[in-house]
């Protein structure tokens, strides 16, 4: 796994590239400032690292393109970009090369400006007459300074696929946060097979013109898709959204009460209509994937062996009960956390 950090001045990432060290066995790495000026004679191996650091936890590289060859070709072993955004600003980095590599986890460290202030003015080569106006100023400089291949700190961190919030005093205090947070789960760059198709569900249900909810469902079967479904207006009728569902449009209607008016599919539906029973129950394990516990009645009738969803409903007991009479697995699986 590949860890690059970005974020703002003084935001946490030194610390949080500490905790990966110390505490997770990452390596970090470096690029020299400028690769043209650098003399690397007799120093560089076929991947063009450098040295390693003094402290022994940093290698040094003459370029980007070293650096990402290096981890490409010992992928197995856990790294660490320090600052992302000083990486960028070198001629030798492309995003796009980087981003695209499967063990790559780009993570924002945010913390609120006060605080990063703070913490600038404490540093021992801090200016103490600096203002916390000119601290803003170089922020607002930083944050829009183009990079390399267009790139600037802003869009770095809006592509995070992890955010920590480190308003935190002590090292001591983020660590904890940090030792809870699942960061170096491999399943935040290679999902397993229920977070993957329940990935899939959450973009089928973006897909919705239901008024009162987003729901994605995905049929498989030997782990292979058989079906989607999102809830809504059936086909030929106004969606939802535009008023073709009153009970939806109401927006009076509790949980659960009313649904004889209401003309909406629901996700599930859609979806074991698209597959058909003979697609399903032909002896495979078919697996349904839900946003949220899904309708038994249908899924027990046409053969589903197991159900897994990740958001609670207002009627799980009762499907949880039917299920158990059918002998259906039904599993709740909560996904990854994308900040903390």
């Amino acid at each position: 796994m590949l860890i690059c950090l970005v974020g703002a001045q003084c935001a946490g990432k030194r610390q949080v590239a500490d905790y990966l060290v110390q505490r997770c066995s990452f390596t970090r790495i470096g690029i020299v400032g400028r690769a043209e000026t650098a003399d690397v004679s007799g120093l560089s191996n076929e991947f063009g690292l450098i040295q390693v650091d003094s402290e022994g936890d940093t290698l040094v590289f003459k370029d980007a393109k070293a650096a990402l060859s290096y981890v490409t070709a010992n992928w197995e072993t856990h790294f660490v970009v320090q600052d992302l955004g000083g990486l960028a600003a070198h001629p030798s980095f492309n995003w796009s090369e980087w981003s695209k590599r499967p063990f790559v986890l780009l993570v924002s460290i945010h913390a609120p400006t006060l605080v990063r202030f703070s913490r600038s003015q404490s540093r021992p080569s801090a200016d103490p007459s600096a203002t916390l106006q000119d601290f803003i100023a170089l922020d607002d400089h930083l944050n829009d300074l183009t990079l390399s291949t267009n790139l600037s700190l802003f869009k770095l961190v809006h592509q995070a696929h992890f955010t920590i919030n480190n308003p935190f005093k002590t090292k001591d205090e983020l660590f904890s946060v940090l030792e809870k947070s699942n960061l170096t789960d491999p399943n935040r760059t290679r999902p397993n097979w229920d977070l993957y198709f329940l990935k899939l569900c959450d973009l089928a249900a973006s897909r919705s013109n239901c008024m009162k909810r987003r729901v994605g469902c995905v049929v498989t079967k030997d782990r292979r898709v058989v079906a989607t479904g999102y809830n809504g207006t059936p086909a030929g009728l106004r969606n939802c959204n535009e008023g073709g569902c009153k009970r939806c449009n109401e927006g009076i209607a509790r949980m659960g009460d009313g649904l004889e008016m209401c003309i909406c599919l629901h996700a599930e539906e859609n979806a074991l209509l698209e597959a058909g029973r003979e697609r399903i129950s032909t002896g495979s394990k078919t697996i349904l994937y839900c946003n949220t516990c899904p309708c038994a009645r249908k899924i027990i009738q046409l053969g589903i062996n197991e159900v897994v969803y990740s958001q609670s409903y207002g009627m799980d007991n009762i499907t949880i009960r039917l299920f158990g009479e059918a002998g259906i697995v039904m599993r709740q699986v909560v996904q990854m956390a994308t900040c903390v």
